[in-house]
């Protein structure tokens, strides 16, 4: 190898990446006990294009291996076109000569990778959409024949433990055991996680679902392509869909990257929680180390149980909050207050009680004199309110709450300023919405409109009043408020 070569770094991204280039330009590797002599195979198949047509009548023709029948069936396609576009070029000048007779297409149409995978991959999501549940799905995935490695595994390795679960364990592709019983994680690292997990109290038989990224053994347990992950992505991403958990295991770099970052380092992101989205869910999904990087390196078997521990932390019991809701407004009435009644629905979808419930004018004295009555009330955790959060005379709720707060929490409003950049740009600026702790009470003041209250509900209260939530909550940090 050219000494260049030899000083380039090892990317095991870059060379997945070059694999799957390749396979889509129709280079493929045939692993076999012995040399297959692909040349020589072709050359035959060039000189004997009826072979194709009589392969299935003529018992001596069949290749003694599976690994020669699937060489000799990709020589038999390069030759048909070859032969098809020969006849539909004639040389200049030259007499027409009679379309040349080519041969049948061969048994498996997936053996050309480029527009035929493109194809293969909106077939999967066709398919996968129409599953309504798991047995569906997993019908589905098992018909399913546009992925080669099908052709070279025993078993479709869909899932095994409960159908319904707040865990999801998603690791990377089935091996030699795996692919032999038809289960996910039987082998040796397969007993490991579930010695693992057994240690922080979760059983595949009761509380856990176990899967992987793709659904058959890659040959000599090599790590899955892109364009073979990609394939089996829309069935992964249904499956997610369909089974709703509260969390996901990432169990190895491969799982991780396709569910977080394809770039994400496992060795330096494991134990952090990040989050996935999937249809209107978004799910908290903790990377960890895969159980056979622990059989080669079991110094960092102690990150791994670290790593569950968190996983164990995240399933304890939920704390609803109480929780009430102030509508800010000159013209709205009970029956017309739509952004109170879709931040009572939010709320109370997430588990938590709305115990108060009222509408006041834009008066700063009158709005400061609610929010003392319900931080005085020690039955109210928080208190939350829509509307009055512009820059017009008449919007003065971001006021009122200078009165009574003891400390701000800028971030608050500096994210939701941001998420609110995403969907109506730079207009983001005009809204003052504002966060803040007064007495050992939280308080947070939302614009009107219903699409606002939803964000601010959706995309940051919901995970920063769920006591679950990681890396940090505030509800955790209620008992601490009235400290001095």
């Amino acid at each position: 190898m050219p000494e260049a070569l030899n000083s380039l770094p090892y990317d095991p991204a870059l060379w997945a990446e070059a694999v799957a280039w390749q396979q889509e330009c129709g280079v493929f590797d045939t692993l076999t006990a012995a040399p297959v002599d692909a040349i020589a195979l072709r050359a035959a198949a060039k000189a004997r294009p009826e072979v194709a047509k009589d392969a299935t009548s003529r018992p001596e023709a069949q290749p003694a291996t599976r690994a020669e029948a699937l060489v000799e069936r990709r020589a038999e396609m390069r030759v048909a076109a070859e032969t098809t576009s020969t006849a539909a070029a004639p040389t200049p000048n030259a007499a027409p000569k009679p379309a040349a007779k080519t041969a049948p297409p061969a048994a498996n149409q997936h053996g050309r990778r480029g527009l035929e995978a493109v194809a293969d991959i909106a077939e999967a999501e066709k398919l996968a959409a129409a599953c309504d549940s798991l047995e569906a799905l997993q019908a589905a995935v098992e018909a399913f024949d546009g992925c080669l490695l099908k052709d070279t595994a025993s078993s479709t390795v869909f899932a095994d433990g409960q159908d319904q679960t707040d865990i999801l364990v998603i690791g990377e592709a089935p091996g030699a055991d795996e692919d032999r019983q038809g289960k996910p994680f039987v082998g040796r690292s397969g007993q490991m996680l579930d010695d693992m997990m057994g240690h922080v109290g979760l059983s595949r038989d009761t509380n856990f679902r176990i899967t992987n990224i793709v659904f058959w053994r890659p040959p000599g347990n090599r790590k899955p392509n892109a364009g073979e992950i990609a394939l089996c992505w829309p069935f992964s991403k249904r499956h997610i869909e369909l089974v709703a958990p509260k969390v996901i295991l990432a169990v190895g770099g491969l799982s991780a990257q396709t569910l977080i970052d394809p770039n994400l380092r496992i060795t330096r992101e494991r134990g952090k929680w990040r989050e996935f989205s999937v249809g209107t869910q978004i799910i908290p999904v903790l990377p960890t180390l895969h159980p056979a990087y622990l059989l080669r390196q079991p110094v960092n078997k102690r990150q791994a149980w670290e790593d569950l521990l968190i996983l164990k932390d995240e399933n304890r019991p939920f704390l609803p909050v109480q929780i009430a809701v102030l509508t800010v407004s000159d013209t709205r009435i009970p029956e017309t207050d739509t952004s109170g009644d879709r931040l009572q629905a939010l709320i109370e979808a997430d588990g938590h009680s709305v115990i108060a419930r009222t509408i006041l004018k834009d008066d700063a004295d009158v709005i400061a004199a609610q929010l003392t009555a319900w931080i005085d009330d020690l039955a109210v955790d928080c208190v939350v309110t829509t509307g009055g959060t512009g820059i017009t005379g008449r919007d003065v709720t971001p006021e009122a709450f200078d009165r009574v707060l003891d400390k701000q929490i800028d971030g608050f409003g500096e994210m939701f300023r941001w998420l609110s950049f995403q969907v109506i740009g730079t207009s983001a600026l005009q809204s003052r919405a504002l966060g803040g702790v007064a007495r050992g009470t939280y308080l947070f003041a939302l614009p009107g409109s219903t699409g606002a209250v939803k964000d601010g509900w959706t995309q940051i209260l919901r995970y920063q009043l769920d006591n679950r939530h990681r890396p940090c909550n505030l509800v955790e940090l209620m008992p601490r408020l009235r400290e001095t």
